[in-house]
């Protein structure tokens, strides 16, 4: 980490603080590309579908052998998968359809991101799209380029949320209702 810090100073002198803002503006301006081409391929023109699998994750590990995730930004945190369904043929083109019509927005919603639910879409038995959905803050992870990213979805004050509702409905549906235990929040009595 020192040595990294040192050798970017040097690189700095060496060749001005003017290049160096330049490769933060491209550094900036990549990733913010990388988000509006995964939100286009994997959000609003997500390729034809025959199956969807659904997973219902949680951080409370069930003793089961299944899947386990590590949500972007919270790699210390390790869900467990907790009850999962497969949709095939209309009932997974529906919901393909239903995802394309959430609004995907490059700047994430709020910050908590928890997923609470795994969104896999396949074509022909190969994985198309695998997405860790919280409901709570509307982000989701889409595949980039250099590894998932992070979007904001739903427009939760806008017309389209009704798009982003009846997704959780379904999912709720298959995979039983997902209840959000409240946050611990340290309390002091005071005993003035």
């Amino acid at each position: 980490m020192l040595l990294g810090a040192w050798a970017f100073s040097l690189w700095a002198w060496f060749y001005g603080q003017e290049t160096l803002e330049r490769l933060r503006e491209y550094a900036v301006n990549f990733k913010r590309e990388q988000e509006r081409a995964a939100a286009h391929k994997y959000g609003k023109t997500l390729p034809e579908v025959d199956e969807v699998r659904l997973a219902r994750i949680t951080e409370e590990d069930p003793g089961t052998a299944g899947r386990t995730y590590r949500p972007l930004h919270n790699e210390e945190r390790l869900y467990h998968e907790v009850s999962q369904k497969v949709l095939t043929g209309e009932p997974a083109r529906e919901l393909a359809a239903l995802w394309r019509q959430m609004v995907y927005d490059e700047s994430s919603g709020a910050a908590c991101y928890m997923p609470h639910h795994v969104v896999e879409f396949r074509k022909d038995g190969r994985v198309i799209c695998e997405s860790l959905v919280c409901f709570q803050c509307g982000n989701l992870s889409l595949p980039a380029l250099f590894g998932p990213t992070l979007l904001g979805f739903g427009d939760f004050d806008g017309p389209k949320k009704a798009a982003a509702d009846q997704f959780l409905a379904i999912l709720d549906r298959h995979l039983g209702k997902h209840i959000q235990k409240p946050f611990k929040v340290p309390v002091t009595i005071s005993t003035k």
